[in-house]
């Protein structure tokens, strides 16, 4: 679990200097700047790739379902379309050994207008495609299912400091859409990030507690929450002190743009 141990002490300050200047008391400000933290958090935190497959669905399914069991196989040539009927347990005798006799596959085209074949070999063949053209039904409506289930997924780990936000009730803008509606591959939603506010005399507080497992107990470098959420707090106070030595608080619109909750147009 990630929890608020991070460096904080510029964050305050600069909360304390913000809520001077717009006439407000330390709390809604932090509130607010604590939203712009989320959202930076989430900016910075790698969404999750989703798992590229080659060829579509349909492409896919055709090159799994050839066959079924041990028995004839049915293939269909991608170039030209045409459907070979592959018996492998065919008698062949070589005519060089004909004391020998081998088991070797034999294919026949069976979407050949000029050819025509026995009423057993005919049955067989229509009997195997129509299975065969079923599961490749079957195949493509899983195997999207699964592509779509994997894309709705790529967002959980950016959602976990969108939950944090949305415990809080913090006015979060700009949080993508496949970040919002994130949800795991196996259809359980799980409470990853939580947050409360804390009060202890004058001091008022948040407290941000991420428990995504990538992020708590990351294996990449680019997935340690705890440098994540120090990033996202150094940005805002950055952006802050560059805003206050260009003179950009001068201007009205500005402010409100830079820190919307905290300064409202006039």
């Amino acid at each position: 679990m990630i929890t608020a141990t991070v460096d904080t002490s510029g964050f305050k300050a600069f909360v304390a200097d913000l809520s001077r200047m717009a006439g407000k008391d330390f709390a809604p400000v932090l509130k607010a700047e604590g939203a712009r933290v989320i959202e930076t958090a989430v900016r910075y935190t790698p969404a999750a790739s989703a798992k590229k497959k080659d060829g579509t669905a349909q492409e896919e399914a055709e090159r799994r379902n050839r066959s079924f069991g041990d028995g004839p196989e049915i293939y269909v040539a991608k170039r030209d379309g045409k459907a070979w009927w592959l018996e492998k347990d065919d008698r062949y005798v070589n005519p060089k050994k004909p004391r020998i006799s081998e088991q070797v596959p034999h294919f026949h085209r069976m979407n050949d207008p000029t050819r025509r074949w026995n009423a057993q070999r005919w049955s067989a063949y229509r009997a195997m495609e129509g299975l065969r053209q079923q599961a490749i039904k079957d195949d493509v409506k899983r195997i999207q299912d699964e592509r779509d289930a994997i894309k709705k997924a790529r967002g959980l780990s950016k959602n976990s400091w969108y939950q944090i936000g949305q415990t809080l009730r913090l006015e979060m803008r700009g949080i993508p859409k496949y970040v919002t509606g994130a949800v795991p591959s196996t259809g359980k939603v799980y409470q990853n990030g939580k947050g409360s506010e804390h009060a202890d005399g004058k001091a008022f507080f948040l407290l941000f507690q991420n428990s995504y497992p990538a992020l708590a107990s990351p294996k990449r470098p680019k997935m340690d929450g705890h440098k994540i959420l120090q990033r996202a707090i150094t940005t805002r106070i950055k952006a802050f002190e560059n805003n206050l030595r260009h003179g950009v608080y001068n201007d009205m619109k500005a402010r409100v743009q830079r820190h919307p909750g905290v300064f409202v147009t006039p």
